[in-house]
């Protein structure tokens, strides 16, 4: 048996079971992204975590936006019995395999309001619907955004197409590493790229959506503590602005560039 204090006079303490369920069970029952599925849980009294599936909101979004791989809205719900977490909750959208962390929404074990169960469930809840499913296709729009900015030249045909086609497609994603990754010292962003760059195939065609999901995948490929975790999975969600950004300006600035040529 183990003894837990929470050295905290603010805290409340509320049964994981009675708040995991009635919120699980509000979740389905409202069914905003339809229906639901539990795909993994931990359950720990220093910190449980459930991680749910919308499989009728995957179809809905490969009915609209037409991307390449699947993309699977999520839902990590998170809370702990020993005031080591909030009652947390976690957009996500796999991608290609690749679970990209998105915005997240919390209720603080607080009782200094003095409020009851079922009005903390419905905070909760109220906010993962107003704030998360809301905004859940944000990240499925621009990506089929990036899908209509080509970086290849329409014909790779030549060597020097090829080696122009890998200077562009690094350019970008070089440059979209270091705008995204903050975190990241320099070094750490060389690896990155250097590790990305060998995937890069010369006679193929890219365009900004490939860059994007490269980069939103890099959680995954690298090893960091927990806190610096939580910023760099917050910075790869970033990822379809920065290289929309970057993409535009190298369409630009190519376009210039053959401007002047002709003139």
């Amino acid at each position: 048996d183990r003894i837990y204090y929470v050295g905290l006079s603010r805290y409340r303490y509320v049964p994981q079971a009675d708040l995991l369920i009635p919120v699980l069970d509000r979740i389905a029952k409202d069914a905003v992204l339809g229906t639901m599925d539990v795909v993994s849980w931990s359950v720990d009294h220093a910190l449980s975590q459930i991680y749910l599936e919308f499989p009728d909101a995957a179809k809905e979004i490969a009915e609209s936006y037409k991307l390449p791989h699947e993309a699977m809205p999520g839902l990590m719900l998170q809370t702990s019995d020993i005031g080591r977490s909030s009652f947390i909750a976690q957009a996500t959208m796999r991608i290609n395999n690749h679970l990209v962390r998105l915005e997240t929404v919390s209720v603080s074990h607080n009782n200094k309001k003095g409020v009851d169960v079922d009005e903390y469930i419905n905070e909760f809840v109220d906010k993962v619907d107003t704030e998360l499913f809301a905004n859940i296709k944000k990240i499925p729009e621009q990506l089929c955004e990036l899908m209509t900015m080509s970086i290849s030249p329409a014909v790779i045909a030549t060597d020097d197409d090829r080696e122009n086609n890998y200077i562009a497609v690094t350019d970008i994603l070089k440059e979209s590493i270091n705008k995204t990754f903050k975190r990241f010292s320099g070094s750490k962003k060389k690896v990155i790229f250097e590790s990305l760059s060998e995937e890069i195939i010369s006679c193929m065609s890219y365009t900004a959506y490939d860059i994007a999901e490269m980069i939103m995948a890099v959680p995954d490929r690298v090893h960091v503590d927990a806190v610096t975790a939580v910023t760099v999975n917050r910075e790869a969600a970033k990822a379809p602005e920065v290289v929309k950004s970057v993409t535009k300006k190298y369409i630009k600035e190519a376009e210039k560039d053959f401007m002047d040529l002709s003139a």
